[in-house]
Order: C-alpha cells, then structure tokens, then sequence
C-alpha cells in the first residue's frame, strides 16, 4: 500500500496501520464498507495473531517468491520448476496453510470476520494465497479453505486489481513472465474464466 496521508501531520506507511485507521476513523463516519476485525473478543484475539505473524514474518517466502499480481500462474519460474527454492520455504508455505486453516470461515458467505463483508484479515491472507497460486503452489488443504480462496479471487476489486496491474508500465523486468498487455492473471480469474483462456490457449 502506498503511505496514506490524513492529515498534514500524520503519513501512515505501513498496510496494517494503514487498516486500521481506515477502520478507527471510517467506520464512525458512517462508512459500511471497511474491512474490521472479528466482534468477538476471542474471535478478534485469534485473528490478530494470525494477521500479526503473517504481516511481521515470512521473509523467506517473500524473498523467494515475490508478489507480482501481473504474473501468469505456470509462468516459467513456478516453483515446480525449482524444487530446492520450495525446499527453501516449505516450513513458511505450511504455516500459511495452518493459519488458512485456523481462520477461513466454516460457513460460505461469510469471512474472516464472522461477517457477509471481507475483513481485515481477508485482505492479508488473500494476498498470501494468491502470492502462492503465482507460483503454482497450493494454498488449500480443505474445501473451507478451497471456498474462500475462491470467493476471495470472484471480488470485483480483483478483477480490477488485475486490470490495472496489466496496464502498468512501471515494472520490474525480471518478474515479468508470460505478461501481456490485454491478459488478466490466471489468479484472478474464476474456475470458468480460466477455464476458457485454457482452453483457447
């Protein structure tokens, strides 16, 4: 996230604070659609600590994989293409995975939150799951998990978030496989959109 400015005096860098403004300062103006945290205080206790680790730790995983929503999943630096760089952040992909599994929602339409909007914790965890899916590495060991994946990548501001990453021009050579200027990342597609691009390919 780019720093956000609210006022004059205050520049908030960092993504989670930049959250948890949003949901201090919009939520009692009257906004309905900031991601919050879980009601329940053992709820939001449990989910913190799994946003806090992941916000905080992972460096491997990230170093290893960087996030580029433009990539294609397949692209030819997946990991099934380097087994000793997998080897590398196995323990970080199996923590993710056990975090997944801690916190995804047992009920469909419903999140992180316990809530029918996406929360907080949505948000970060949906981004790590797509940073896998880059690379061709399953983030679901169940079908909970498997759903909210899915309901995560249907929302409407990743259909946009892949568009507007196609469009950009500021990139970073080396992390460019297989982009192209009118193609929405395959992570960003639905079962049914990639399934059609597949088949055209």
């Amino acid at each position: 996230l780019r720093p956000l400015e609210p006022t004059d005096r205050l520049v908030v860098y960092d993504s989670l604070a930049i959250v948890e403004w949003c949901v201090e300062t919009l939520v009692p103006l009257g906004f309905d659609n900031v991601p919050s945290w879980p009601e329940t205080v053992s709820a939001r206790a449990r989910t913190r600590c799994g946003v806090f680790e992941l916000h905080s730790g992972f460096l491997l995983l990230r170093d290893e994989f960087p996030f580029n929503v433009r990539r294609l999943s397949g692209a030819p630096d997946s990991a099934a293409e380097d087994p000793p760089k997998l080897d590398r952040v196995a323990a970080d992909v199996r923590r993710v995975r056990e975090l997944l599994e801690l916190l995804a929602p047992t009920s469909r339409g419903l999140w992180m939150n316990d809530r029918p909007k996406v929360g907080i914790a949505d948000c970060f965890f949906g981004v790590e799951a797509m940073r896998l899916g880059m690379y061709g590495i399953e983030a679901a060991e169940s079908d909970k998990v498997a759903d909210w994946i899915l309901a995560f990548q249907l929302l409407p501001e990743m259909a946009a978030l892949g568009r507007f990453a196609s469009a950009e021009t500021d990139v970073i050579e080396p992390f460019e496989w297989s982009v192209g200027k009118d193609t929405t990342p395959l992570h960003l597609l639905s079962h049914g959109a990639k399934r059609e691009q597949q088949e055209g390919a």
